[in-house]
């Protein structure tokens, strides 16, 4: 059971400053280059407090903290007056198909059980754990949302939260990263009860943002052991979504592989993968509606690319699966194609290597076409496109208590960073 409720956000004055010129995606998919453009929109850019980079790429805590007081004096972030939740739509065109999602931003409390009710389904790492950790520490804030879906079977939420948008205009609409945006604060007590009330009692998964979640977690227990008084710092900034939403979109991750085996070609692949895929070759344009009719079909399919050939391989028989992973996984966990991927054609097959000595061995690019021009320059030898997992794959395993492989969802649109902030 997770408790939320209503906070009084840190927000940008729009008399100060153009909306759609200071947010920006999260950070974990913001490259060097796009934060300097992020940054070129406007100094003052939410991108520069999440992503505080020295000259060498590491990261400045103290200067997001320093720039993030700086704005709050000057009055380009200021604070809503009475607490609210923060109705969140969002539309997009993804591969043709329209797409709209509408949730809300609220605060989660952190409990000592180290989930506060939300089941994970990602393993984490360390590294960005910890630098999550330290700009949490240093700006006293939660910056960007951890997206989670809530449990919604009648859609009663999903309901209320269509109402609120159909009966007022939005207090910001503006056009980013490829997504309209609009936000409704709400302030209504008895409707912000109703809300909390149906979603403490609903089953919630964490579908994005595990280490940022991580992050919050350890801030809180931080500030606990110096005795702090609580001032905030128990709850963190999260996005909630109805499992209902019918936007609620899981794309693919596709992978490359930088150095393959010795004598790698099309007739090792032919030789190593032939005896459990059925293979052939197909055009470019092709990819995408062998790779959907597989989907449809729930066949096992990837295509492969290499010296700009398009390879479609499809497992021939799905009991092979039962073989591949931890003998302790599920057979859910085993059906995932990144399973698949990862644990019968790139590890027992194709004897790719996840790591070449400590230096990392394997990719993940959203974009085909960028995927294409890395494979094409050298840069990386073989391209993997892959369908993508399920809604249903998340809940089943979150719910057995296993970790996806890494990689395995990336939902979308993302819920931008900077349209609201948790300032403790």
């Amino acid at each position: 059971m997770v408790k939320i409720s209503p906070f009084q956000a840190l927000k940008y004055d729009r008399d100060k400053v153009s909306l759609k010129k200071v947010i920006c995606p999260p950070y974990d998919v913001i490259n060097h280059a796009q934060r300097e453009g992020y940054i070129k929109e406007s100094v003052y850019n939410i991108v520069r407090i999440v992503l505080p980079q020295r000259k060498d790429s590491t990261h400045d805590y103290k200067k997001a903290e320093k720039d993030l007081s700086a704005w709050i004096n000057k009055g380009i972030l200021k604070y809503d007056p009475i607490p609210s939740l923060y109705v969140y739509a969002q539309e997009c065109c993804i591969n043709g198909k329209n797409i709209s999602r509408c949730g809300f931003f609220s605060l989660l409390k952190l409990d000592k059980r180290g989930n506060s009710g939300v089941l994970p389904h990602e393993n984490v790492f360390s590294n960005p754990v910890f630098d999550r950790a330290n700009l949490m520490k240093q700006t006293r804030a939660h910056l960007s949302p951890i997206f989670i879906i809530f449990k919604d079977a009648k859609a009663e939420a999903q309901k209320m939260l269509t109402d609120i948008t159909r009966k007022a205009k939005p207090e910001s609409d503006i056009y980013a990263d490829g997504s309209r945006h609009k936000l409704w604060p709400v302030t209504d007590k008895k409707l912000i009860a109703k809300l909390i009330k149906h979603v403490n009692l609903s089953q919630t998964f964490i579908a994005d943002g595990h280490h940022r979640f991580r992050a919050s977690m350890a801030v809180k227990d931080y500030f606990n052991s110096k005795k702090r008084r609580d001032d905030g710092h128990s709850h963190t900034l999260v996005y909630l979504a109805s499992s209902e939403d019918k936007g609620l979109e899981i794309l693919p991750t596709y992978r490359t592989v930088k150095v393959l085996p010795k004598g790698f070609d099309v007739e090792y692949i032919r030789k190593h993968l032939g005896k459990y895929f059925d293979i052939k070759s197909i055009s470019p344009k092709s990819v995408g509606k062998a790779l959907k009719s597989a989907f449809k079909k729930r066949e096992s399919a990837f295509v492969l690319y290499y010296k700009k050939k398009y390879l479609l391989i499809v497992l021939k028989d799905k009991n092979m699966i039962k073989e591949i992973g931890p003998k302790s996984a599920s057979l859910t966990w085993k059906r995932l194609d990144v399973s698949i991927l990862h644990n019968l054609v790139f590890k027992k097959l194709l004897k790719v290597k996840e790591k070449i000595g400590k230096a990392r061995n394997i990719y993940y690019y959203k974009d085909k076409n960028d995927l294409v021009k890395k494979v094409n320059s050298g840069k990386q030898k073989l391209g993997v496109f892959l369908n993508s997992s399920t809604m249903d794959d998340v809940v089943k395993l979150a719910k057995n208590g296993e970790k996806m492989p890494h990689k395995s969802t990336y939902f979308y649109p993302k819920p931008l960073t900077g349209l609201v902030i948790h300032k403790f």
